[in-house]
This record gives C-alpha cells, structure tokens and sequence, in this order.
C-alpha cells in the first residue's frame, strides 16, 4: 500500500482492487465500475463486474422468457385447454383405450372357450 493507506492494487481508488491483482474490479481505470456499483441496463457497460451489462425489462414483456417456474406451467396450461391435462375431452386417452381393447379381448376368449 501506499504513504496513505491505499492498496497499490487499485489504481482508480474506487475500493476495489483489479482484477489482474486477485481483486474484484473488472475495469480499473475507471471508478464507477466497481462489484459495488449499480449497473445502468442496456448501456453495453458492465458497471458492477457481474460478467453481464444489465438489461431493461419492459412490463408485461418478458420476450417469452422467465425464470420462475410458475410461468412455466401456466404456459403449459393454457396450450393444454387450461385444465391441467394433456387431453381435453373428445377421443379416450391412450390408456384407456389399451384398457378397453384388453377387456374387449379377455372377454372374446372367454365365449370361444
């Protein structure tokens, strides 16, 4: 450190020592990119060193993406006719036609017995 105090390691004195030293300052040359800075989204400038420049959501517009799980499945929902379910009425699901078809046949055998 120097006469001051100050780590040799910081050359913009924001606190933060570089990166090429063991540090946690991605750029510095420049004070106000820092781990403890708040980032500006969409400026191309990753201000806090997290790896990524911020990102402005518009409400109500996700661009189809979320993280939250509940999205998810309320997605699945509705292209499922919001029941829950991959079948909405019409033809018996896969399974109970099998199930029909099985007691159809057992049931054929029997009178030919």
């Amino acid at each position: 450190s120097d006469c001051a105090g100050n780590s040799d390691y910081d050359a913009d004195a924001d606190g933060y020592d570089s990166a090429a030293h063991g540090g946690d300052d991605c750029d510095d040359a420049d004070a106000s990119v820092n781990p403890g800075a708040t980032d500006t989204p969409d400026d191309g400038i990753d201000q806090d060193c997290d790896g990524a420049d911020a990102t402005e959501e518009v409400e109500g517009d996700t661009g189809g993406i979320s993280s939250d799980p509940a999205d998810e499945i309320a997605k699945d929902d509705d292209t499922m006719g919001n029941c829950g379910c991959a079948s909405s009425g019409g033809a018996p699901s896969g399974a109970w036609a099998f199930l029909g078809l099985g007691l159809a046949l057992l049931r054929r055998r029997r009178e030919d017995a």
